[in-house]
């Protein structure tokens, strides 16, 4: 409850202050406070996507597509989000294929 209450909170906050009249927000500040709202949004929205898809895999709605796979095909893409230069992706050559449903594997890794 804590991932899913602390978006919302940030949300709540940043248009109870745009909606206050006692501030004359400068335009910077306001793009500050919108940009707050949204990234909360999208963090909440990509929270909800993943509790459906929990919930989807556990009642038997989604099946796994298994195949064998190398994890460099999935791990850069699960990383796209990511600020470059964040995470050092070392994926050693030798490693052998995996098992997985690339989807969910990528899902996993991006979470």
């Amino acid at each position: 409850s804590h991932d899913l209450r602390t978006p919302l909170a940030g949300i709540k906050a940043a248009v109870s202050s745009l909606r206050s009249d006692d501030v004359a927000w400068s335009p910077e500040d306001e793009a500050e406070l919108l940009e707050g709202i949204e990234d909360g949004a999208d963090r909440l929205d990509h929270l909800v996507g993943n509790l459906l898809d929990m919930s989807r895999l556990q009642t038997g709605t989604v099946t796994p597509l298994i195949r064998e796979i190398d994890l460099d095909e999935v791990v850069p893409m699960a990383l796209g989000g990511v600020p470059e230069g964040s995470v050092d992706l070392d994926i050693p050559e030798t490693l052998p294929m995996v098992a997985v449903d690339p989807g969910l594997l990528e899902r996993v890794v991006a979470n």
